[in-house]
């Protein structure tokens, strides 16, 4: 997301303070603003007039959503880890999001920006698959105390991407 920032720069405490509130919500029960807080966390230091409508939007759509939520949902007990990146190009950092689900439900979500620019898309995919699988092990670690029986998946958009994983999977068992 790039923004045309213009005009003068805000006081920054309280913007601080609002994006930290919205920031615990996302840990708590709003994944869907994980992408929108991440961002304008990045500009907490120096907020601009823009960075305050932004936030102001993204107030604007919690108090609309209120009502929607996080729900248990009987289903069948399996492991399901959704991976998705946005391509910053070759100058900025790309966005990786995920969200791990526990049969239907969401258990465990984030968006962060990767630490380093990759070349092509299937780059920065690679790096949110091998950097999202840890979360994957842990939770595997986790619920093998419960049941050792139970479906793990990945699900990803870039099958090159998947691809490498698999590969450099398989070559680390032999």
């Amino acid at each position: 997301m790039t923004l045309d920032i213009q005009g003068p720069i805000v006081e920054a405490t309280p913007f601080r303070l609002v994006v930290g509130l919205l920031a615990y919500l996302v840990n708590r029960s709003s994944p869907d603003l994980a992408f929108a807080v991440n961002y304008l966390a990045r500009h907490s230091m120096r907020p601009m007039a823009a960075h305050w409508e932004l936030l102001d939007h993204v107030v604007g759509y919690l108090l609309m959503s209120h009502g929607c939520g996080i729900t248990l949902c009987p289903a069948p007990f399996s492991l399901n880890l959704w991976s998705d990146e946005g391509w910053g190009g070759q100058v900025e950092q790309s966005q990786s999001g995920f969200i791990l689900k526990l049969g239907d439900t969401p258990i465990l979500w984030g968006s962060k920006q990767q630490s380093m620019a990759a070349l092509l898309t299937c780059d920065t995919e690679y790096i949110a698959l091998s950097n999202l699988t840890q979360h994957l092990v842990q939770a595997i670690n986790q619920l093998t105390q419960i049941t050792d029986n139970f479906k793990k998946t990945i699900f990803c958009n870039n099958q090159v991407a998947v691809q490498v994983l698999i590969d450099n999977l398989s070559w680390k068992c032999m």
